[in-house]
């Protein structure tokens, strides 16, 4: 991951270079702060504890449980709020995953939101898979 992250940090610098004219030294600096940049979003991402943010979903389960649709679309409504706030730095350091984390919130919200009678069996999948995503991104983080 972090190879693909330094490519595409490579990639950018020669772009740069081509599109600016720029000399060694500017290249340097571009390259420099490019992984600034990169270094800069994973540890911002880290910091912002995807811990914290799964760890919201066992309320909507357990609303889901109880048979509180309204109370588990507003738990999931709050946590795709907080997904908003790391969504674009997750995607920066970890687009595979970033994508595969919003394919299972679409799940989620297909089978919690858009579903005017949610089968509970069906949101704790969704939601399982989710959990699952988020797993995966913080494994990939460290």
């Amino acid at each position: 991951m972090l190879r693909r992250i330094m490519l595409a940090v490579f990639a950018a610098t020669i772009a740069t270079v081509v599109l600016a004219g720029c000399g060694a030294n500017d290249v340097a600096t571009t390259a420099s702060q490019g992984a600034t940049t990169v270094s800069e979003g994973i540890n911002s991402l880290s910091r912002t504890s995807l811990g914290e943010l799964s760890g919201q979903l066992p309320s909507i389960e357990a609303a889901v449980d109880a048979g509180n649709t309204e109370e588990a679309r507003a738990a999931f409504s709050t946590f795709l709020t907080a997904w908003d706030a790391i969504k674009e730095q997750a995607k920066a350091v970890a687009p595979e995953s970033a994508a595969a984390i919003q394919t299972a919130m679409d799940n989620v919200k297909q089978t919690l939101i858009d579903t005017p009678t949610p089968n509970a069996d069906d949101v704790k999948a969704a939601l399982d898979e989710l959990q699952m995503q988020f797993t995966n991104l913080s494994n990939t983080l460290q």
